[in-house]
Order: structure tokens, then sequence, then C-alpha cells
């Protein structure tokens, strides 16, 4: 994989439909952040307090952190292999979902301190895979299995872990068999969930019940062309409720409308991103972890740095097509020309409820979804800290060599 990637703007338009737009999407580059070559990077979330990055390498076993103000990374050894991970509420612990099973870790301490659940015991060779935290504070995570490049079967599930009871159910509603499970995220107001069955290439909406903990109405937001070179996979939701995705084996984070025009593409200069997370201290930052995975030694040595964490800065500016779905009228005090992440909930976070380490906001602005409704409400920008590696500097607008 990685010999087919896309070449020109033309190449990946054709296989991402994208009827309604009238110009082609910017397209942006990531630049090197982290040297680490995991094995197959993952789950990128941010800490706040912190000001760090946590994120796993699933084969590596293990979850990995990088500090803003130290630039130092550290390693934190799994007992097996960390699908996906997710910060607790009030304090510095992670929800880290192993193979099988979720635990409760203190990276401080090195330690696991509470095990909830076993994952999907009585199943063959699967594992939990991707997950996210929704709006209520419930880490919602999807199975893997491994055979199923060979034995096709739609052997695991989703499942949802509640801060409340402290154990594992399957997700409400979602009754189809899973292969690979990717790209669950929600909404600004959590009304909606975000998934992929890699395999299928199809990103699906789903109506989400933050208090039942359910799914249901599947919708058809964008599907790849059964010739693209790869598949989707992690994705995260911004501020202004766009959905950016990694396109694995295409080398590029596509940002999707709610309705799924292609708007927006970040260039990852090896074959396969995995995730993107938002971050930095303005919320301005894409992440995007990578995997050397399903890659070739030729491939490895042309691009030794493959695995590695990269980073884009988000413009301050984005063309009008950015945003030309959105009712500007119905814009409470919203510039339309920021794009900015959003703090993902922690587990057992109540709803509605801000942590105490995100500042209250300075002349909040009401960010809103394609149909103009207000969703959820953010700080306006701030200067950026000019300690910042290049990775994190400016990008130039409308650079369409792909």
């Amino acid at each position: 994989m990685g010999n087919n990637i896309p070449k020109s703007l033309e190449e990946l338009q054709a296989l991402v439909p994208d009827p309604a737009a009238s110009e082609g999407p910017t397209i942006y580059k990531a630049e090197l952040l982290v040297d680490c070559r995991n094995e197959l990077g993952e789950s990128p979330v941010w800490n706040a307090e912190q000001q760090t990055l946590y994120w796993v390498d699933i084969d590596g076993k293990k979850v990995l952190s990088y500090n803003f103000e130290s630039k130092e990374t550290s390693e934190y050894p799994m007992p097996n292999k960390p699908g996906c991970i997710g910060l607790v509420w009030e304090s510095n612990d992670l929800l880290v979902c192993l193979e099988d099973g979720p635990v409760v870790y203190d990276p401080k301490k090195r330690a696991i301190k509470e095990r909830l659940g076993d994952f999907e015991p009585n199943v063959a060779n699967t594992r939990m895979n991707d997950g996210r935290m929704d709006r209520a504070g419930c880490m919602v995570v999807g199975g893997y299995n491994e055979k199923h490049r060979e034995d096709k079967k739609h052997s695991s599930g989703v499942y949802c872990i509640n801060p409340d009871t402290r154990d594992m159910t399957p997700l409400k509603g979602f009754d189809r068999g899973v292969r690979c499970a990717n790209a669950i995220c929600f909404s600004p107001d959590g009304q909606y969930m975000y998934f992929c069955d890699s395999p299928t290439k199809e990103l699906l909406r789903y109506d989400y019940d933050m208090v039942t903990r359910s799914v249901s109405n599947p919708k058809t937001v964008m599907k790849l062309k059964d010739e693209a070179p790869g598949q989707l996979d992690g994705a995260v939701v911004d501020a202004q409720g766009y959905i950016w995705t990694a396109f694995f084996g295409g080398g590029k984070v596509l940002r999707l409308t709610p309705t799924g025009r292609l708007d927006m593409v970040v260039e990852v200069p090896v074959p396969n991103p995995t995730c993107p997370c938002f971050g930095g201290p303005d919320m301005d930052t894409l992440f995007i972890t990578t995997t050397r995975k399903r890659m070739s030694e030729e491939q490895l040595a042309q691009q030794p740095e493959a695995g590695g964490v990269y980073a884009f800065k988000l413009p301050s500016l984005i063309d009008e097509a950015g945003f030309a779905e959105v009712n500007v009228t119905k814009m409470i005090g919203r510039d339309p020309s920021v794009i900015r992440g959003l703090l993902d909930h922690r587990f057992g976070q109540p709803a509605g409820v801000s942590a105490p380490t995100t500042p209250a906001p300075k002349n909040p602005t009401v960010a809103v979804s394609d149909s103009g409704v207000p969703a959820t409400v953010v700080g306006n920008p701030t200067v950026l800290d000019s300690r910042r590696s290049s990775a994190l500097s400016s990008n130039k607008k409308g650079e369409h060599a792909v």
C-alpha cells in the first residue's frame, strides 16, 4: 500500500465523490512533530491541563506522550495491545482500551488502577480498536477482527464504557457486525455519532442519544470509490461541525462538511495516516498519527519517518467555500474564518460541565452546524507560543500541487 497514492487534485476528487463542489478543496501540508516511528500509531488525545499529547502504538504495546513545554517524549509499556485512549474526569489518569478490556491507568505511577470489564471474551481474534468520548463523558469504542482480511467476518461490535456503572455494554441500536471499527466521533452538540467500518470505505452518521447511549437512523455521509487505494481510518469533529478523517493509504487527512462535501485536504508525507485530533495551546493544531504497517522495505527506506506524529496548524482564514453551507445570518457572533477544535470530554465528565482546567472563553463565539444551529461555545484564538517547532508554523494557503 502506498504506491497508488493520488498524485493530483483531479485524482483525489475522482476517488472522493464531491458533486456539490464548484471549486477544488484547499490543500495544506503537515510536518513531522515527533519522530517516534511507531509500528501502528493511533488515537491521539490532547490533555490541555498538562499541555501534553497522548497516543498509542498498538503493535508496539505502549502509550506515548509528548509535552509541549519540555519537548520530551515518554513511553508507557502496556501488557497487551492498546487500541485507543481517553482522559479521565478530575484526574490525569488515562482510560486505556487494551485488547482484552478497558482499564484506568495512572501515567505518573505507571500502573493500572482499575479494570472495567472484559472485551468479547467469547469471540476469537478480536480486540478493542477505535474509540472516543461522547459529550457526556462516556467512551464509545469499536472492535477489530484481527483475521478480517482472511475470513471477512464482521465478528466484533461497538460498546459503551459507562462511567456511572464502571462497566462495558453493547451500544444500543447498533445492529451490525464489525470488521474494523474506525472514525468514531461526535458532533459538537453530541446529537450525532460518526462511524466507519473501514473495509466498507463508507462514513456513516447516526442519531445519538447521550442519555440512553443509543444510536439510530444511520445515513451515509461519504463513501470512497471502490478503486480508492486505501480506506477511511480515525476521525474527529471540529468546532464548526466538520469531520476530519484520515485517508489510510491515501497519505492525507480529509475535511468534510457534515453533508459529506470535500472541503479541505491536509497532505501527510507518508502513505498511511491513521487518526487526527485537535490540540495545542489554542486548540488550533491538528495532530496526526501514522503507521509503518503495510509498507514495503523499499517504501520504509524512502520514508523512514513513517510511524511518526505529524502536525498542521489550522489556517486562520479559509476560502468562502469552506463555510458556504452555513447560514451566516444565524451566526451569533461567530467568525467563520476561524477553524478550531474542541476539547475532548473526559471519562465521567458530566454533560454540559467544562473541565476545571479549561479557561472560560473571552468574548465567546458560537459554533454552528451546516444548518446554522448553534452547537457549542468556544473562545476566540489568542497569540501562539513563539517557541513552537516549525511543524506548527503557518502553512501557505491554496497550495494545490498534491
